[in-house]
């Protein structure tokens, strides 16, 4: 007997879950036209995604079996820094586990009895790049922000203000240091 082959692409998620197949590889960024839309459009779009998944089947007596799947990926993107409006690059690390049941419903009621997995209606075909990629960008923060950034943002024309400018100019408050009510 042969070994069952899955494609990615489209993939009967509860099959994958029960033969306990599993597969990996890697995608380029671009190809994954939502992460690759989260990126600079001066940063280089060369990096990947490398991504592994796992199913399994779990049988339980006298109750309807589990289907769960272990998503795995890294990737590294380049967003735009909102601070400095440069390019950064960010490492995105997924490893998550998610059951599967047959029906939105069901979906919904388990989801929000737990916060240790995540629940998805399966729909029949599947695109497990599609679920790598949902995952990952939950993994970006709202607004990507440097560290330290690289050189600060000035509005074009306006000069530094040296620091010792910045020392010498009294604070608005001051004067209500000494004030009393009375």
């Amino acid at each position: 007997m042969t070994a069952r082959t899955f494609d990615p692409r489209h993939i009967d998620v509860l099959a994958f879950a029960a033969a306990g197949a599993q597969l990996h590889g890697t995608e380029p960024v671009l190809r994954l036209a939502r992460l690759a839309g989260s990126q600079d459009a001066t940063a280089d779009p060369g990096g990947g995604v490398s991504w592994s998944v796992q199913g399994s089947k779990r049988e339980r007596e006298g109750l309807e079996a589990e289907y769960w799947l272990h998503v795995q990926a890294d990737a590294t993107v380049q967003p735009t820094c909102q601070r400095c409006l440069q390019p950064m690059a960010m490492a995105l690390r997924v490893d998550v586990r998610i059951r599967f049941v047959r029906d939105e419903r069901h979906a919904e009621e388990l989801d929000a009895q737990s916060d240790a997995f995540d629940v998805l209606a399966a729909t029949g075909r599947e695109d497990l790049l599609d679920l790598i990629e949902d995952e990952l960008l939950l993994q970006m923060p709202f607004a990507p922000l440097h560290d330290a950034c690289p050189q600060v943002l000035r509005a074009p024309g306006a000069a530094a203000m040296p620091p010792e400018d910045v020392a010498e100019r009294p604070h608005p408050f001051a004067a209500l240091k000494d004030w009393k009510p009375g």
